[in-house]
């Protein structure tokens, strides 16, 4: 197994742990949103290993933040895209060519269920750059498929790990813990199914395209009255509406991956009930 993330004592620890079951991992440090750090890495892999026989592209960096706290803070979109987009099309571009003339292989993304729902307040940047790498990796995967390597996609909601801390209303919403994830990420690299995904998803989608225009005149409505009855700036009404429902600031579903929820917590191989693949 070969293991590649910017925290080199984080994957020390995690090479450790796989020897110690039995296991054998070689850790790659690299920043994924250098671009000569990641031609580097191709470079090390393919000439130490050959072409991976499965990519996991688990790279993610989540911003959240008003409009007006964006104003001055352009980086930010930088960053995420250099991480959850351009970070992984890179390095694949340099791990593929070989793959594809060897015939095999397979591709596993982790992505998220708000690339395929309407926009979360304060998640843009972190929507659109992973709703980036998913469109490009879909629109590539007839290709791959033809020259034998399959292409997964992962979509998760909320999974209870440090990059939830920074956002309040989430650290004790439920959600998946890290050993769930893993276990579905297990199930996508075992079985090969298009997509992996909770069942309320497709429904989802189908929903937001037909109730889109009224709910949003409905939404602009409420908070335009609201603020005009109470007076109060736009910052402090987003404050306010989110000490009423924290889940108004996010579009993660909290019951999924719930353990008290008979509808999705039920487990099943591993994984809560209602999350299944397509192939």
């Amino acid at each position: 197994m070969l293991l590649a993330a910017r925290s080199a004592d984080k994957l020390d620890e995690l090479t450790a742990t796989i020897a110690a079951d039995g296991g054998h991992a070689v850790s790659y440090p690299a920043d994924i949103s250098d671009e000569a750090a990641v031609a580097e890495l191709a470079k090390r892999i393919c000439a130490e290993h050959g072409a991976p026989d499965i990519v996991v592209n688990n790279a993610g960096k989540s911003i959240r933040r008003s409009l007006h706290e964006q104003y001055e803070r352009s980086h930010d979109f930088d960053r995420t895209i250099g991480v959850n987009y351009l970070g992984p099309i890179r390095l694949l571009l340099e791990l593929v060519p070989e793959m594809r003339r060897r015939g095999s292989g397979h591709i596993v993304n982790v992505s998220s269920v708000g690339v395929r729902t309407p926009p979360g307040p304060r998640w843009g940047a972190y929507q659109a750059s992973k709703g980036a790498f998913d469109m490009w990796l879909r629109s590539v995967a007839p290709e791959l498929h033809a020259d034998g390597v399959d292409v997964t996609s992962v979509y998760f909601g909320l999974i209870n790990t440090r990059m939830m801390e920074p956002t309040k209303s989430l650290r004790n919403a439920p959600g998946l813990s890290a050993e769930q994830a893993a276990d579905i990420v297990a199930k996508a690299i075992t079985d090969r199914p298009r997509t992996i995904a909770p069942w309320w998803l497709w429904p989802a989608e189908v929903a937001t395209v037909v109730l889109r225009a009224p709910v949003e005149r409905a939404t602009q409505g409420v908070v335009a009255a609201a603020r005009q009855a109470l007076g109060l700036s736009r910052g402090t009404m987003t404050r306010q509406m989110r000490r009423i429902s924290p889940s108004m600031s996010s579009v993660n579903c909290w019951p999924i991956g719930c353990p008290k929820c008979r509808s999705c917590g039920i487990r099943v191989a591993g994984a809560p009930l209602g999350w299944r693949g397509r192939q």
